[in-house]
């Protein structure tokens, strides 16, 4: 559900003029001619005086013609790149919307696939992603579009203020029209409650508040009578509906088209909804007053607002509302007692509608006619009308459409048993299909095999059987049997479904259901039988070919390595699992190397899996990476296991030490398979590797794209992972990002003190890493003041350190060269960077096992630290502070030796020294040592 700007005004481009508008609208919208429209908007993009304005509208409606093809990729890839042309464009200001839009019509998408999905575990987790979706991808993005949008407006001037306030008026009703379509799509309970709670009170909010552009608010009224309706306060909402009737502009005549156009859809859907409480609320009567009056096929006498329902129906934009409002009249009358002509009216829409639809092949047209199917479902759960056995059929498939699926199945039930024996050749295999499907979806798999046996007996002919219902035939009598278990499977009457499945059943056909079976038995961890299962499947049944043949061998041998994966720390199965690697692997290559010849992609696909995960837990890397890398050869093409094939392709190559060349395959992996999470875990693993290397740059790169891959959000919760990200970023000079991830962690710790210490300790060290001086100095200091410095952490001594040389920094920035540093600020570094030593001083001589050399790296910094030192006193001496010469001169003496021994900075320090020796008259060779 992009966010159409064919029916938002407010963002069409209006360049082409109105007529050519309404061609446009027509050839996509109502022709659907989508290559037509590209060849005249082509020709117009080409015309001679085509001006900016002309430009933008055309490559709007390019992207709208994207959208109206099911193209939503190709479309927000279009929308991108209009924002860069059209910067100033309204539909480019709200271009975000639709983005998110996209991302709710997957959401919405989610919800349907689980209220069809009948394993409940499978349903449940479908509506927890879906949920989550909506919170990260919809809900959040959205709020921070209309705050943005908001302080925008609030910020602008003049004409282009009003621009700012009206798109932010339009994402704020966007906002409330989402949050109803949502809530309608959870099921009952409290956090659907909260939704309607929460959006209701937005419509209330718009409709006192947001006067300034009244449509909008004549519209934020009708979603406030929306949410009534849902919420089944019917009177509420028809009160509130009512309020609407008979608004007019604040115009004179002639009126505009567009205004009479907009008036219209605001007091079409007004009477149409308050219709619809009042139906609920049991009082039909009042329904049928309320849309008898725009009934009719010409303009309503002295009210040229007034929506005449045979007039705004050719409209492509009301087509919609007035076909529902028709419907809804019908469902009144038959209510109030009139049946016949109620029945008529809804009948007399499924007959126009659905002609219409098989000479055109418009969509919209089918959907018509879906509604109403759901209108003679009304009246049949209402029981106001006695329904005819094609009237009930019609009636399931609506509420089917709505995913009432129990009251489906019980409505094709009803109309089987009500067929005239005139409909019975035509309905009876559609009402026993759909009783054994919506059974299966149940998980009345008794039902829905005898619901198939049935079709199979006395339909077996019809073209529903044959296309598709023999399958599912096959699958409910072997699902009813392994429900009931090894007991009831050998009943008799199974035996005889199970004779009669297969008679129907040949080939692909009877296999399909075996491969679904054994997938179960890996799925629940049943790898040996699975493995049997899928092995079990033959080239050819009776001579029928079996086209999963290859498939069901690669995943019979694959199944190893799901029990390896599974086995987890048992080193005994692990051991058993990786010797039956070693056995199988050959067959898995011959497997492997028929595929390929047969250009049996799915086949070869996992069998090139199977087979490169088995060398690689066997650790032989080197037989790995030849195996994967046909995921970027041969079977470049495949479609269900290449993303996770190159994943394990950077895997082995990091363990061979070919990091640098697996980034050559990570940047297909993440550019073909960016959703995946074998993107993430690559990622992870390259930036160790990178790190391991020295190229801190790289590192740092990779794991930030690790840490912004959604499969790794959970992983991103963990502390101690985030501040990892923090540390790498920072020493990679991802100095921005670091800060982003500081801030994460922050919200994670909640403030603890440990936390408070390591993150001000990163803050430190990402200023130091972005040369920010003042920031570093003033981080660190505080740094000091809160966690006295006494060596209890290891960090201190290098907090003081760099306290030191962002003290050195700060002060050269504020006296730039050739001007002397301020000698309080020398005297302060010295201060630091004297603790330093002195803290790490302690730290080798406490930390030292005796007889053990101490940690090289330490050692280099500790004399690295004692150099600086140095070298601030010297500077501080020509600043006036002759005492710094001195410390210069007993420090060396002092340590000489052990600086000779430990370090490669003798000659460093000796030139200090002589210096300082020199400053104070003193001859350096009475205190240098020979050697």
């Amino acid at each position: 559900m992009m966010l159409s700007v064919l029916s938002n005004p407010d963002l069409r481009a209006q360049g082409l003029g109105a007529e050519d508008g309404v061609f446009a609208d027509a050839l996509v919208r109502e022709l659907r001619y989508f290559d037509t429209a590209r060849r005249w908007l082509s020709e117009k993009r080409q015309s001679r005086g085509a001006k900016p304005e002309m430009m933008a509208d055309i490559d709007s409606r390019l992207i709208d013609i994207l959208q109206a093809e099911g193209k939503g990729e190709d479309a927000l890839k279009a929308l991108a790149e209009f924002k860069k042309s059209w910067p100033s464009h309204p539909r480019a200001a709200l271009g975000s919307l639709e983005t998110i839009g996209s991302d709710f019509a997957a959401v919405l998408s989610g919800f349907e696939k689980a209220g069809t999905e009948s394993d409940k575990a499978k349903s449940a987790a479908l509506k927890s992603k879906a949920v989550a979706d909506f919170r990260a991808k919809v809900e959040k993005p959205l709020n921070g579009l209309i705050a943005d949008l908001l302080k925008q407006a609030k910020a602008a001037k003049g004409n282009e203020r009003v621009t700012k306030k009206r798109l932010s008026y339009q994402a704020e009703l966007a906002r409330i029209n989402i949050l109803l379509v949502y809530a309608r799509s959870l099921e009952a309970g409290d956090v659907r409650n909260s939704y309607l709670e929460k959006g209701l009170k937005l419509a209330d909010f718009f409709v006192n508040e947001r006067a300034d552009f009244y449509i909008m608010r004549y519209e934020a009224q009708i979603q406030k009578g929306l949410y009534l309706l849902e919420m089944e306060r019917f009177l509420d909402s028809a009160e509130e509906l009512e309020l609407i009737f008979d608004i007019e502009p604040f115009a004179r005549p002639p009126y505009p088209p567009q205004l009479l156009k907009a008036f219209h859809t605001i007091r079409l859907k007004a009477y149409l909804f308050s219709a619809k409480a009042y139906n609920g609320a049991k009082k039909p009567e009042i329904a049928v007053n309320i849309l008898k009056t725009i009934m009719r096929s010409t303009p309503v006498p002295g009210d040229p607002f007034a929506p005449a329902i045979g007039v705004v129906e050719n409209d492509a934009d009301l087509q919609q509302f007035a076909v529902l409002a028709r419907l809804e009249y019908g469902i009144a009358l038959a209510d109030a007692g009139e049946a016949p002509k109620g029945m008529a009216v809804i009948h007399a829409v499924i007959s126009k509608y659905d002609k219409l639809f098989k000479e055109s092949k418009v969509d919209k047209y089918r959907a018509f006619v879906i509604d109403a199917r759901k209108a003679l479902g009304r009246v049949s759960s209402s029981g106001s009308a006695a329904l005819s056995g094609r009237d009930h059929y019609q009636a399931a498939i609506g509420l089917k459409s709505e995913l009432k699926l129990k009251e489906a199945l019980k409505a094709f039930q009803t109309a089987l048993a009500k067929l005239a024996s005139s409909e019975v050749e035509e309905y009876a295999p559609l009402c026993l299909n759909e009783i054994g499907e919506l059974s299966f979806i149940l998980n009345r798999f008794d039902e829905a095999a005898v619901a198939f046996s049935e079709l199979a007996e006395h339909h077996a002919a019809s073209k529903i059987f044959r296309s598709k219902a023999a399958t599912s035939f096959a699958a409910s009598v072997d699902k009813a049997k392994r429900v009931l278990g090894e007991s009831g499977s050998a009943h008799a009457g199974y035996a005889e479904l199970t004779a009669k499945a297969d008679q129907f059943s040949r080939g692909d056909t009877k296999f399909q259901v075996k491969m679904s079976e054994a997938g179960q038995f890996e799925e629940q961890g049943n790898f040996a039988k699975a493995r049997e299962s899928f092995l079990a499947i033959p080239k050819d049944d009776q001579g029928v070919p079996v086209s999963y043949y290859l498939r069901a061998q690669a995943r019979g041998l694959s199944t190893y390595v799901r029990e390896y994966e599974i086995a987890g720390n048992d080193e005994a199965k692990r051991t058993a699992i990786l010797k039956a690697f070693q056995e199988n692997a050959a067959k898995l290559q011959g497997v492997l190397d028929e595929a390929l010849e047969k250009k049996d992609l799915r086949a070869g696909g996992v069998a090139a899996l199977g087979l490169g995960q088995m060398y690689h837990h066997l650790e032989n890397y080197a037989e790995a990476v030849k195996t994967l890398k046909l995921f970027s050869t041969d079977l470049a093409e495949d479609k269900y296991y290449r993303c996770s094939g190159l994943g394990y392709l950077v895997l082995s190559m990091v363990r061979i030490e070919q990091w640098e060349e697996a980034g050559t395959y990570y940047r297909i992996l993440s550019t073909d398979c960016s959703k995946e999470p074998s993107v993430a875990t690559a990622a992870y693993v390259l930036s160790d590797a990178a790190d391991a290397a020295g190229e801190n740059r790289t590192a740092a790169l990779y794991l930030l794209q690790y840490a912004e891959h959604s499969s790794a959000s959970s992983e991103m919760s963990d502390l101690n992972m985030v501040m990892k990200v923090v540390k790498v970023l920072s020493d990679g000079g991802l100095v921005s990002d670091a800060k982003r991830f500081v801030e994460k962690a922050k919200k994670i710790g909640g403030g603890a003190n440990k936390l408070g210490r390591e993150l001000l300790l990163m803050e430190g060290q990402i200023a130091m890493s972005g040369e920010d001086w003042k920031g570093a100095y003033e981080i660190f200091t505080r740094y000091v003041k809160e966690y006295e410095v006494k060596g209890a952490n290891y960090e201190d001594p290098f907090v003081c350190r760099d306290l030191g040389w962002a003290t050195i920094k700060l002060a050269r920035q504020a006296h730039p060269k050739p001007a002397a540093l301020p000698l309080d600020m020398l005297l302060e570094a010295e201060k630091y960077y004297g603790h330093s030593f002195y803290l790490l001083n302690n730290f080798l001589a406490n930390t030292q096992a005796p007889g053990k050399k101490p940690d090289a790296d330490l050692v280099k910094d500790y004399w690295a630290i004692a150099l600086r030192l140095q070298q601030v006193r010297v500077s501080a001496g020509r600043a006036g502070n002759k005492e710094a010469y001195n410390d210069i001169h007993k420090f060396v003496n002092e340590y000489q030796e052990r600086i000779r021994t430990q370090s490669d900075l003798w000659s460093k320090f000796l030139t200090y020294w002589k210096y300082a020796l020199k400053q104070m008259g003193k001859d350096p060779q009475e205190f240098i040592k020979a050697g």
